[in-house]
């Protein structure tokens, strides 16, 4: 029984589809159906039942899941022990981030330089993805959390700042207070969460319902947007301050550098979780907590 064919089987239980694990593993999907049908052959059991619709585990493939969960993880602890790697880290790591999440890149290079044999599969989307099910090893994700079952880390804090360029402000006039932003066209942002940012909190006192002619998911678009002068936009400050700086844009409120959505870092709540994950989200805990610039990294 090759220890390979039982990860293979775990990707396969976690995804329930030969194809999304044939994705993930970069294999073909016959080869990984095939792998999975002489393991069942070589065990003398099923661990699924097949339909054309639908794949599901079986109450002893079920069982041989989770027995084998833990002696998989302990298996290659050892073997990277034995092999002296413990001073070298080395396999993928697979994270779902939220749209536009470059400034993260620093960190993982810096991370990379360290541990030269981790390499990393980054996946953009604007929604949050399963996590198991689409095989992350981690995910970011911002604001209240949905999945109760995941294990999440506090990353930092998604400060923003209300925005406006000069032209708009010129044609429609500056707000005075943020109570006034309701008489006024914002850009209003669709969270990876799927709720639509429409309640600005401006600062501890001043929470406000807003309103606007384009709802979108992309920070790249509102930037476009707000720049063009159609409308007021709430920015993250690490993004807005250049802007700010060069003229192209106007703060129109003062902000508490603490007030803003939590940032977490996520994984699924599996026992025994590879020695690579807990390094990893070990440095990443560490770079927010000694750079002020990073924990506000958005």
């Amino acid at each position: 029984m090759k220890t390979q064919d039982i990860e293979l089987f775990h990707l396969v239980a976690d995804c329930q589809s030969f194809t999304q694990a044939a994705n993930i593993s970069d294999l073909p999907v016959a080869n990984v159906s095939r792998r999975i049908k002489l393991l069942e052959e070589e065990i003398g059991f099923l661990l699924f039942q097949r339909t054309t619709r639908q794949l599901r585990i079986t109450d002893s493939g079920q069982l041989f899941y989770n027995r084998t969960r833990a002696l998989l993880v302990q298996l290659n602890e050892t073997m990277q022990h034995l092999q002296g790697a413990q001073s070298e880290l080395r396999g993928r790591l697979r994270i779902q981030l939220f749209p536009d999440s470059n400034l993260l890149l620093p960190a993982l290079q810096r991370y990379q330089k360290r541990n030269p044999g981790v390499t990393f599969d980054l996946v953009s989307s604007d929604r949050e993805l399963d996590l198991v099910e689409n095989g992350f090893d981690l995910g970011v994700r911002i604001g209240e959390l949905k999945d109760s079952s995941m294990v999440a880390r506090r990353l930092g804090i998604l400060r923003r700042l209300v925005v406006a360029s000069p032209s708009y402000l010129e044609t429609h006039g500056h707000p005075e207070t943020p109570w006034h932003l309701p008489n006024h066209n914002c850009i209003l942002f669709r969270m990876p969460n799927g709720l639509i940012d429409d309640h600005w909190q401006v600062d501890k006192e001043s929470r406000v319902k807003v309103s606007g002619d384009y709802i979108v998911n992309q920070q790249s678009m509102i930037d476009e947007l707000v720049l063009s002068g159609h409308g007021i936009a709430f920015q993250p400050s690490i993004l807005a301050a250049p802007l700010i700086q060069s003229g192209e844009l106007v703060q129109l409120f003062e902000h508490s550098d603490e007030q803003g959505e939590p940032i977490w870092l996520v994984y699924p709540n599996r026992q025994g979780v590879s020695r690579l994950v807990s390094d990893f989200v070990d440095y990443i805990m560490e770079e927010a907590r000694l750079d002020p610039a990073f924990y506000h990294f958005l």
